[in-house]
């Protein structure tokens, strides 16, 4: 009887599903994302695009290649901007997938449904960063390899870049005011604080081409890592002592990639762990000065003028 209701189970979360996509100013990379998905096993129902107010072509080339897509144009950040997608979910599955994504052909749907069961709430597929795959091929070999990791979303970060998730189980999830990068660390901890797992299918693979990781552009890349920085310290992932530890992730990467010889990923390793910890320090930084602020408010004789300028009142 178990066997018969687990492979139902596996029947109904290979029926057709929506796919989200959250876009802003996408036009370099969502063509290749929408054609792969196209091309793909996904059994998509519905494509759902939530753009944050896009100012270049995004719109027209989705438009292009799915002109059924229902499209949500707001201007929000990017957590909030993933709720309005979740709300807009009629299935019992869907899936999150970023706009810098690109889905490869064959089984890959398959692969990742076939996982969600026995208690397991989202799968996310393992990305390749297109820039980076040499050496991440080269790492995974080093490695013993293990199909599934069931993250502890406690202290790993959770990915909503190509990830499968049980609807249900984030119809009421609502994100704090104000929180933009890091929302997929606040989806990873909600839905395992329901119980259920999360898991990494690790020979479930896709292509992630960041225009911000691009070798030829570092300071893109820095700027996309301290955004995710501040962001992710903002809804306490990254605390002041993690950029000590990003530091010396930075010296044992680099050194991974001249063993592998792979040196072209060292300007990549460099700007992107650069990045995380300028945001950390920045979020730190601004944290001790609203707190000293608020502190002199209290303490200072009214009318006075605090140490930041401000009159207090």
């Amino acid at each position: 009887m178990e066997s018969l209701s687990s492979a139902f189970a596996v029947r109904s979360e290979m029926g057709p599903i929506d796919v989200v996509v959250v876009t802003r100013n996408s036009e370099k990379t969502v063509d290749r994302c929408l054609n792969s998905l196209k091309n793909s096993d996904v059994p998509t129902r519905a494509l759902i695009i939530v753009d944050g107010a896009s100012e270049d072509n995004t719109l027209g080339v989705v438009k292009q290649i799915f002109p059924e897509a229902k499209i949500l144009r707001e201007t929000v950040g990017l957590a909030y901007a993933r709720y309005l997608g979740v709300q807009s979910v009629s299935t019992p599955t869907f899936m999150f997938l970023d706009s810098d994504s690109c889905l490869p052909s064959g089984k890959f749907y398959a692969k990742l449904a076939s996982r969600l069961r026995n208690g397991v709430g989202a799968v996310e597929a393992f990305g390749t960063n297109i820039y980076r795959a040499r050496f991440q091929a080269r790492m995974r070999e080093r490695q013993r390899f293990v199909a599934d990791t069931q993250l502890d979303c406690r202290r790993h970060r959770a990915h909503t870049c190509c990830t499968l998730i049980r609807t249900e189980l984030l119809k009421d999830w609502v994100p704090p005011t104000g929180v933009d990068a890091g929302e997929d660390v606040l989806i990873g901890r909600h839905i395992t604080g329901k119980g259920y797992k999360w898991l990494i299918a690790n020979d479930v693979e896709f292509y992630h081409e960041p225009v911000s990781s691009n070798r030829l552009i570092p300071f893109g890349e820095t700027k996309h890592a301290l955004w995710h920085g501040r962001g992710c310290s903002r809804i306490g992932f990254y605390r002041t002592k993690d950029a000590f530890k990003i530091l010396a992730h930075t010296f044992t990467q680099t050194l991974d990639a001249v063993r592998l010889r792979c040196p072209e990923v060292i300007p990549s390793i460099f700007f992107t762990n650069l990045g995380l910890v300028l945001g950390i320090l920045i979020y730190a930084a601004s944290s001790l000065l609203k707190k000293a602020d608020a502190q002199t408010c209290k303490t200072s004789p009214r009318g006075k003028t605090s140490w930041l300028g401000g009159a207090i009142v």
